[in-house]
């Protein structure tokens, strides 16, 4: 017997404007909100256990090399994938995305999305989801329409395993990431045996509130895992700087309320290993991080120019994570989904990328946790000097505090 495959496809980016797929395999179509979406109140702390575990997993395996992912990303993705299982399947993902019952989650994915979207054509956070469904129907109608109902999710159908429909997908990832995971995206293939791919993107786009002077540029030595380089480095004054044991931070703030956070290690910690630290979890997942805030010193900040991009197959995270059944076709539960047996994940990609200069910043989204504690360290002086000529972890927060996206720079 052929086993049936579910396959899950995510894709981020930076920069475009979201398009929608075309032709006569449209079923449905997403219509996005106009402007800026109404935030809503009630899911503070309903991130903590997801980000508490992914983000390690996430990021703690870079070899020396540059990773960035989206959370936020994965966790919209997963929470749809979670609309199609049931029993022990649903139940893993439940645990991992921190709901008690699908309705949680829906009601909690929902919250984030309409925190997180923005539709402002110059500082845009905007996401998109779509299903795709065969040309024979094997999906239950029901299951279909609450995706497409709840996620802003677009339907399409095609012959599986055909090299126009595979095209279509790809096609459909490039609108909604203005092209700039092309050639990731040509990895992205369904096979006859597909009867159903999720796909979700972000993309984030923000220019600084006070945008870097280039004539004050430098070039400077990184020194990278591998071997030092030269890089061209970026220089501004700010005024706020936080602290923990072994790390210190300071923030940029874009045009839109976003922010954007470097953390810098101590000599001797890598950051692989401060991201694995609660208090650091913690902080980065925190709305109010005043705790941890030096007022009034000014802080000499060097941060090197980057244009990174990761490319992640999720399912040895997933299964690192406890999502174990949906992968594993003897003992999955995608009952609400189709009446056919013997269907898994077969895949699951993540491609991401991130950019900063000058003006600002092109990326994708995230997702955080929080948890009040911090380390009895002793404040630095007036005047610090944080120049980031080592690997260091940034990430993107949204206006709730709602890290967008997160990344260690090993080699800019």
């Amino acid at each position: 017997m052929k086993r049936k495959i579910i396959a899950l496809f995510l894709a981020l980016a930076l920069t475009g404007c979201a398009a929608s797929g075309g032709g006569s395999l449209t079923l449905a179509e997403a219509v996005y909100p106009q402007g800026d979406v109404t935030r809503t109140d009630g899911y503070d702390g309903g991130l903590n256990d997801y980000l508490s575990a992914a983000l390690p997993e996430l990021l703690s395996h870079t070899d020396g090399e540059n990773l960035v992912c989206s959370p936020l990303n994965i966790y919209i993705a997963l929470s749809m994938l979670a609309e199609t299982t049931d029993g022990n399947t649903r139940q893993q993902l439940l645990d991992l995305l921190g709901s008690d019952t699908i309705e949680d989650q829906r009601t909690l994915a929902g919250q984030v999305w309409r925190n997180n979207y923005r539709d402002d054509k110059d500082n845009p956070v905007r996401m998109a989801a779509s299903l795709w469904l065969g040309d024979e129907p094997k999906c239950r109608q029901e299951t279909v329409e609450t995706i497409a109902d709840q996620y802003y999710a677009s339907v399409f159908s095609g012959k599986m395993g055909s090299m126009e429909y595979d095209q279509m997908l790809r096609d459909w990832l490039n609108e909604q990431t203005a092209g700039l995971l092309e050639n990731q995206s040509q990895n992205v293939k369904m096979n006859p045996n597909t009867i159903l791919a999720i796909a979700a993107t972000v993309y984030f786009k923000g220019g600084w509130h006070d945008e870097f002077d280039s004539s004050f540029n430098t070039k400077m030595t990184f020194h990278s895992p591998n071997a030092d380089a030269e890089r061209e480095f970026m220089r501004c004054v700010t005024n706020t700087y936080y602290w923990g044991d072994n790390w210190g931070a300071t923030c940029k703030s874009f045009n839109n309320g976003y922010s954007m956070w470097f953390i810098l290690p101590d000599e001797g910690i890598s950051p692989e290993e401060l991201i694995k630290d609660s208090t650091v979890l913690d902080f980065l997942s925190a709305e109010d991080k005043s705790s941890l805030l030096h007022r009034g010193m000014t802080v000499n900040l060097s941060v090197p120019k980057f244009d990174i991009n990761s490319d992640i197959d999720l399912l040895s995270a997933l299964e690192s994570l406890g999502v174990t059944d949906a992968l594993d076709p003897l003992k999955s539960d995608f009952t609400p989904l189709t009446e056919l047996e013997d269907i898994y994940i077969s895949k699951a990609d993540h491609a991401a990328m991130v950019k900063i200069d000058e003006e600002g910043c092109e990326a994708a989204a995230y997702t955080v946790i929080m948890t009040d504690e911090t380390a009895a360290i002793e404040p630095p002086s007036d005047e610090i000097d944080l120049i980031l000529d080592r690997p260091f972890i940034f990430t993107i927060t949204g206006r709730d505090g709602l890290p967008l996206f997160a990344g260690i720079v090993n080699n800019p």
